[in-house]
């Protein structure tokens, strides 16, 4: 249930604190998630992912990580963010002269973990 964690830290919050803050339901959950998705909505609408950009780079782990490309003779690149035209990834090379990638994700294997950009496998 999404609101074990939310309910335990109001738990935590009342003993700490002496307070009777009450818990919050599985609907009301559902109602505030589903109001906020509504606006989101309605935004994107009118202006495309712009307006959430820098909201999504805040909690995003890859911009500066650098990997290697696999179908690029391992060519290694620097990870520059989303492209808003296209949604795919951006990479810039690191050395040499400046290419600039714009990796699709489809057909892709995005290991960040081992460095590697490359087909995946079937």
């Amino acid at each position: 249930m999404p609101t074990t964690s939310i309910n335990s830290l109001i738990n935590e919050y009342n003993k700490k604190n002496n307070e009777r803050v009450p818990n919050i339901s599985l609907e009301e959950m559902l109602a505030i998630y589903l109001e906020k998705m509504e606006e989101f909505y309605k935004m994107f609408l009118m202006s495309g992912f712009a307006p959430f950009e820098s909201l999504y780079y805040k909690y995003w782990l890859h911009t500066g990580q650098v990997v290697n490309l696999k179908n690029y003779d391992y060519a290694q690149v620097r990870i520059k963010g989303i492209s808003l035209e296209t949604g795919h990834l951006i990479a810039e090379s690191v050395s040499g002269p400046k290419v600039v990638y714009d990796l699709h994700p489809d057909g892709n294997s995005f290991d960040f973990i081992s460095g590697l950009i490359g087909k995946k496998q079937t």
